[in-house]
């Protein structure tokens, strides 16, 4: 579109040049004149709002595209935290199944510990 209007100037200058070297003062030439200037005026304002709205656009366009990523990037360093907790879960449960596993130091010979003392129910 912009080459179009670029051409559309360039005509509309030459159509003042022909105008001015003929020295008409004919009111249908003076007519179309102003036809071609309004049309071309309306065409730059209009190429002129379209760049406009190319540009918001394009801008609309990388706002959406860093909120994406910045949200990417904070539910990537959830997803971290979350397996750094689950790891630790992890290790903490096995550090715990360790040390029940391993023997009482004051049963040093090799029996079960004593089952708490209970009273057995009567018959």
């Amino acid at each position: 579109m912009q080459g179009t209007v670029a051409n559309m100037h360039a005509v509309l200058k030459k159509m003042h040049a022909k105008i001015a070297a003929v020295k008409t003062k004919d009111a249908l030439v003076q007519a179309n004149l102003q036809m071609w200037e309004l049309m071309v005026g309306q065409l730059d304002k209009q190429l002129e709002e379209l760049k406009m709205a190319e540009t918001a656009h394009e801008q609309l366009e990388a706002r959406r595209a860093a909120m994406y990523k910045q949200a990417d990037e904070k539910a990537e360093k959830a997803a971290q935290a979350a397996q750094a907790a689950q790891a630790a879960q992890a290790a903490e449960a096995a550090k715990s199944a360790q040390s029940a596993a391993t023997p009482d130091p004051q049963n040093t010979a090799g029996q079960p510990p004593a089952a708490p003392a209970t009273s057995a129910p009567q018959k």
